[in-house]
């Protein structure tokens, strides 16, 4: 999301695709919203940069609410750790003010960056610098929580633990009013496999324990 050509074809091509959508499904009552897929990293963007990716979302984002009568728009950007949280949170500041973002939906990493062990120390200091961010930019934000885990063979991942997952809720809950997950095809659902199965009855027995006794 660096090159200026890139952002252009990018928003031309995203407008289009808006159009299609919101003829072909605007009308359900399920269309609750748009999610502008260009995923944002942790990186360095210079201040011209940074202008021209709000540049690019406050358009494309226009674009999709005029469309549906003023339905929210959704970002979900990633991080690695890879610049220190107070830069991080500079940086998220000054994009999103005036993005017309509405809310963010923060990818925890903790998943593609296997950060099992040592989550909490990993995710917390970010969480507080992008909550920071939308709170003087006027952004809901949202956690989406990786429920995957590395395996040893290369490039294929397999269902997270009901334990780890729990304590990434834990650690992110205190920053975010909402969570999504990554994601419950893959990695949670019952017909997906036997792994998958168990992580969805489990999940299923958290949230009955959580609800308490039945009256």
């Amino acid at each position: 999301l660096r090159d200026q050509r890139y952002l252009d074809l990018a928003a031309a091509a995203s407008a289009q695709i808006a159009d299609e959508a919101w003829a072909r499904y605007g009308g359900h009552r399920s269309f609750a919203g748009w999610y502008l897929p260009q995923e944002l990293r942790d990186a360095h963007y210079t201040p011209q940069m940074i202008g021209s990716l709000r540049t690019f979302f406050k358009g494309l984002g226009d674009h999709c609410r005029a469309l549906s009568g003023g339905k929210r728009v959704l970002i979900s950007p990633a991080m690695s750790g890879l610049i220190a949280p107070d830069l991080f949170g500079r940086i998220y500041t000054s994009l999103l003010l005036g993005s017309g973002i509405d809310v963010v939906i923060f990818q925890d990493g903790v998943g593609a960056r296997g950060w099992d062990k040592d989550l909490e120390r990993r995710v917390v200091p970010y969480f507080g610098a992008m909550r920071a961010a939308c709170r003087t930019a006027g952004v809901e934000l949202w956690s989406d929580i990786e429920i995957f885990r590395h395996t040893e063979k290369p490039s294929v991942s397999a269902p997270a633990s009901i334990e780890r997952i729990k304590r990434q809720i834990a650690a992110e809950s205190p920053f975010v009013s909402a969570f999504v997950m990554f994601d419950f095809f893959h990695y949670m659902s019952p017909r997906r496999g036997d792994a998958q199965k168990k992580l969805y009855e489990d999940y299923l027995r958290e949230l009955e324990s959580s609800a308490g006794p039945s009256r």
